[in-house]
């Protein structure tokens, strides 16, 4: 509750320290334009503690530009309606239900990140899926999909038996 109260109490003042990572990431994302500077040649970046995983929406920004965020943001969109695409054409329940559950825990940890970059949401420490660096969340992200590849691999083959028995 501190962390949503300090957010807006203190909106106004830019030097409080607790809010001197988001007003480096808002500044950050700013700095970066249309277009960015350019590829490692972010300077707030350098300023923001954990720019390269609390933080990265707004490094990224920083240097590619908003143009790439958005293209970014259509990325995550496109692997979220994939997943759910393997999910529905599963026959079974549980393996709809992971699928669906993977997908939208991945989804929701990249739009947790990239809010909190843009002073939407406080600070909570979410790491951009396979994008930051990261330990364990980039362990249990690459498990996620590999789940789900796993799901999409028994339909693939499933299609493959019953096409060659219709053939034989």
């Amino acid at each position: 509750m501190n962390r949503i109260t300090n957010r807006y109490e203190n909106a106004d003042d830019i030097d409080a320290p607790g809010n001197m990572q988001a007003k480096s990431a808002e500044q950050a994302i700013y700095l970066g334009g249309f277009f960015g500077q350019g590829v490692g040649k972010g300077k707030v970046k350098e300023f923001i503690p954990e720019a390269y995983a609390d933080f990265f929406f707004a490094s990224f920004v920083e240097e590619f530009g908003s143009f790439a965020a958005m293209i970014l943001v259509l990325l995550y969109l496109i692997m979220l309606y994939r997943i759910m695409r393997i999910a529905l054409r599963s026959e079974q329940l549980f393996e709809t239900y992971v699928c669906l559950g993977i997908g939208i825990l991945l989804l929701s940890q990249a739009a947790v990140n990239m809010m909190v970059c843009t002073g939407i949401f406080p600070v909570t420490g979410q790491n951009m899926p396979f994008l930051a660096m990261g330990g364990s969340a980039m362990i249990m992200a690459c498990i996620g999909i590999g789940i789900v590849q796993g799901v999409a691999q028994k339909q693939e083959d499933k299609v493959s038996v019953e096409s060659e028995s219709v053939f034989a």
